[in-house]
Parts: structure tokens; C-alpha cells; sequence
């Protein structure tokens, strides 16, 4: 049986067809449609690596949990063979002893199956999970509907599109999207996605995560990181795999504004700062014990409920450099920052000379 989406089972769907890209992609938040977009931008410059030493691995990875319950770790590689991911896949088992299960994409058979996870070789994830919650029907959940502007969607969409000149759009963008939507999200009360786990020259594995935020506060400005964020960049740390947090600063400051600035005019690019800040466990135990805030609904995953999150002063973060200068120089700043290389820090005046609105 192929996995079941909101649309119905995948292997009945036209799925190169770009109305039903759009459709699948829309059961996330705008916001999160435009992270997606920037996330593009930044992968394109996470593949020019190799040559320095690193990689990026080719992997999704999800933190999914139930209330009381352990964390359970969802590993799908993308490629079978890839040492990289089975040293990731070994990293967290040591930590978390019978929660850490790979999958693999099965094309014949449009679903997600476990190829690492005692005997269950070839299993349906989904199926599995439906079996033992005893539910015969996934429960999709949908953003509230102020999380889902139909011209930011398509905007964002688009966005996405144009960065995939050099991918295949359905399984390097939209397949990623089901692996979490469709066959993990609805069997779990908390979910979190990994963007990217860099393989570093010296072996190392660092997590690069990415977000495109503008900063907040008024005379000290800082950057949010949800509380659920922070735990992840934590319980990874426990397993010897540290944080390159990266913010893609927004030029405007409003939460209204997309990501459409970027196809329209891209000289703004020169005043998209990127900053880093490298978190290691002593630095997350640190967050972890300050007092957290409160955000709107907007910020919340679904849009029903506020957000806590952690702020950070931004000057704790390096300056990574612009887009423009990252774009046309290549990725040396960002792997120097993974690398916890001294970098520049990043400073409110430049933030405050960069910003367009």
C-alpha cells in the first residue's frame, strides 16, 4: 500500500505535476514554505563543500516524541550506501538504545519502509505507526488559516521552484515534506526537524540549522529560538553532534513581508546578512536555564497555540557575511564558523544600516 497522503495514496497522484507540489507542500505554514525557499539558496552553497573537506549528508532526520515517552529518531537516507549516515544512525543509538529507526524511500512501492530497526526490514513506517496507535486513518493537521496566505504560499512556492533548477523538485523538496507530514507527524504529539548535518574534514558531524528571521527587541535586539529547538540542539549535543545556528537575516522587519523581495530585486542581497552562532552542550545547557518568552500564535507550528522560545543578544553571533558575498565567494565563512574558527562579530549598527523597512 503507498502512503497515504491528504490528497490520497501517493501512488495515485500526478506527482511531477506542480499543482499537486503546491498542494502537498501547502499542509505547512506560509512562513515555513518561505524558510524553504531560503533554505534552497543555502543548500545551492552547502554543495560547493567538497572541495574544502566537508559534505552535507544526504539524509532527512526527525526528533518525534509522545508526552512521557522517550525521544524516537527518524533517520531517511537518501543514498542506501552513504557511511556518513550510518555513523549518524550509530551516534544517536549509543544515546538512545532502541529509538533510532532508518527508512529508506521505496519507488515501487511510493512509501517510506524501515531498513534499520531490529527485524523490520522493509516494513511501511506509516503502516507500522498506524498499527500500533490502532488507527486506520492518519489525522493530517492543517495550519490555522492566517498561516496559509494563498499569495505568500504560491509566492514562496515559486521561490522554491525557481532554486530547483538543478534538483528534482518532487524528491529533493516535496518528498521531504511527506517523509514528516505524512508518514510521522500524525502518529506523534511533538516533531522536530533537522535542516542539514555537515560532515566536517576532521570527521566530525555538526548540525547547520537554518532560519530566516529578522531580530527582535528594541535597544538590545536579539534573535528567538523556540524552546522545542533549543531541546533538539541539545539532546544532538548529547550525542556529540553540535549546532551552526544560521539566521538569514530578514531586510525587513515586519512579519508581513515574503520571500518575494528576493526573485524581484536581487540587489537586496547585499543587505541580507547572514550570522552564526556556533552551540555547543555548555552553551545550550546555558539557554536552556534562562527564562523563556512568549510569541504570538503566528509563530506556533499550527497557529493555535503561543510559542516560547529563548532569546539571544546578537552580538553572540558572528558575521557570516551578506548573501551577495556568500553567493559569489562560495561557503569558506559558514564552514569556518562550523569549524568554530574566529570569525567577525555581528554587530546592531550593521544590522541597523541593512535593514530596508
Amino acid at each position: 500500500m503507498a502512503l497515504l497522503t491528504p490528497l490520497g495514496p501517493l501512488d495515485q497522484l500526478d506527482v511531477e505535476n506542480w499543482e499537486v507540489q503546491k498542494d502537498l507542500l501547502s499542509m505547512d505554514k506560509h512562513r515555513l514554505l518561505e524558510g524553504l525557499a531560503i533554505e534552497g539558496t543555502m543548500e545551492s552553497i552547502f554543495k560547493e563543500m567538497p572541495p574544502l573537506g566537508a559534505r552535507p549528508l544526504p539524509l532527512s532526520l526527525l526528533r518525534a516524541a509522545q508526552r512521557g515517552k522517550p525521544n524516537s529518531w527518524w533517520i531517511w537516507r537518501h543514498e542506501p550506501d552513504d557511511s556518513g549516515t550510518g555513523k549518524l544512525f550509530d551516534m544517536l543509538e549509543r544515546r538512545n538504545p532502541k529509538s533510532v529507526i532508518m527508512c529508506d524511500y521505496n519507488e515501487s512501492q511510493r512509501d517510506f519502509v524501515m531498513s534499520r530497526y531490529f527485524k523490520r526490514t522493509g516494513e511501511s513506517v506509516q503502516q507500522r505507526l498506524m498499527a500500533q496507535r490502532r488507527i486506520t486513518v492518519p489525522d493530517f493537521e492543517s495550519p490555522a488559516p492566517l498561516l496559509q496566505e494563498t499569495l505568500r504560499v504560491l509566492t514562496a512556492f515559486f521561490r522554491i521552484t525557481e532554486g530547483a533548477h538543478n534538483r528534482n523538485m518532487f524528491r529533493d523538496v516535496v518528498l521531504h515534506r511527506l517523509f514528516k507530514n505524512c508518514a510521522i507527524q500524525p502518529f506523534y504529539d511533538f516533531l522536530w526537524d533537522i535542516d542539514t548535518i555537515l560532515e566536517m574534514p576532521d570527521g566530525r558531524l555538526v548540525q547547520l540549522e537554518i532560519k530566516h528571521k529578522f531580530p527582535g527587541g528594541r535597544a538590545d535586539l536579539f534573535f528567538g529560538l523556540n524552546d522545542g529547538q533549543v531541546r533538539t540542539m541539545l539532546e544532538l549535543a548529547k550525542c556529540g553532534i553540535d549546532t551552526f545556528h544560521i539566521n538569514v537575516v530578514k531586510p525587513y522587519w515586519d512579519s508581513n513581508s515574503s520571500t518575494g523581495y528576493l526573485m524581484n530585486d536581487p540587489s537586496v542581497r547585499d543587505n541580507i546578512l547572514v550570522a552564526g552562532h556556533y552551540l555547543d552542550r555548555e552553551k545550550l545547557e546555558l539557554i536552556t536555564r534562562s527564562r523563556s518568552g512568549s510569541s504570538g500564535e503566528t509563530e506556533s507550528l499550527y497557529g493555535r497555540k503561543k510559542q516560547s522560545f529563548k532569546s539571544i543578544p546578537v552580538t553572540e553571533f558572528v558575521r557570516v557575511g551578506t548573501l551577495h558575498e556568500i553567493i559569489a565567494s562560495g561557503p569558506a565563512p559558514i564552514l569556518a564558523g562550523a569549524g568554530r574558527e574566529l570569525l567577525p562579530p555581528l554587530t546592531q549598527q550593521e544590522l541597523l544600516e541593512k535593514r530596508l523597512g
